[in-house]
């Protein structure tokens, strides 16, 4: 059993990484950055979505989605489409579509709290900037 005992509990010794291993970490860190997961689960049935939408569905802002995509795009998780002005998001392919649907029959649901977090321009907080009143002191004549 290359590098393992036979009970399988003590670790022998291992041959160092080479260069031409993958860099799963890399990858892994890529997708376990919440944000970035929930973009990849939007993509998942193949489509492509422009920022915005993905920035809606990860519940981010479009800076902070920008940010994350471009990481996702350098990390060759996803590739990015010109249509006239707008750019569409998709994943990469067949492959990290994949990886991307076996890590979530492995992970945990999520905490109620980060599903509920909300989009800073969202209808909850439309709604409580509208009922906002103003101090008295600073209202004009």
């Amino acid at each position: 059993m290359g590098g393992m005992t036979s009970d399988l509990t003590t670790p022998t010794s291992r041959a160092a990484p080479t260069d031409e291993e993958p860099d799963v970490a890399r990858v892994a860190a890529l997708l376990g950055e919440p944000t970035r997961a929930a973009m990849c689960l939007a993509l998942i049935d193949g489509r492509a979505l422009p920022a915005g939408e993905l920035a809606a569905r990860a519940r981010v802002s479009p800076q902070t989605a920008s940010n994350h995509l471009d990481k996702l795009l350098r990390g060759r998780v996803l590739v990015v489409e010109q249509q006239g002005r707008w750019r569409y998001y998709r994943l990469r392919g067949e492959d990290v579509a994949t990886a991307v649907e076996a890590l979530a029959v492995i992970a945990p649901p999520r905490p109620a709290t980060a599903a509920v977090r909300q989009h800073p321009t969202g209808p909850c907080a439309t709604r409580a900037r509208a009922t906002t009143t103003l101090p008295a002191s600073s209202a004009s004549p």
